[in-house]
């Protein structure tokens, strides 16, 4: 709840990135324990939401390809690796699970 009062916030004060990248953070600790509870789709439906408030969120865009992969979504899988490594072309992780991914695939 406190999340989404938060996230309401940030609409009405567009000029405060500040609470923008707080209920990011938030989503993505959601997202994260969603994931080690091996519950892919809700973590997924997170890292969007983090995604939403905090586009360029690495560690969520990370997180989402990994999401998609552990459900067997290898396009979305790879987009979303590619999508890091657009915002970090040195990220190894997604470097090397989107070879290992095009490997697979191929």
């Amino acid at each position: 709840e406190a999340v989404v009062y938060l996230e309401g916030m940030a609409e009405m004060m567009p000029d405060n990135p500040v609470l923008f990248r707080r209920a990011a953070s938030i989503r993505f600790g959601l997202g994260l324990d969603h994931q080690k509870a091996g519950r892919h789709r809700e973590a997924i439906a997170e890292y969007r939401r983090a995604l939403a408030s905090a586009p360029d969120n690495l560690p969520a865009h990370l997180n989402l390809a990994v999401g998609f992969h552990a459900l067997g979504l290898q396009d979305s899988a790879l987009k979303a690796y590619r999508r890091v490594l657009e915002l970090d072309p040195e990220n190894e992780t997604a470097a090397e699970n989107l070879k290992m991914l095009v490997e697979h695939n191929q």
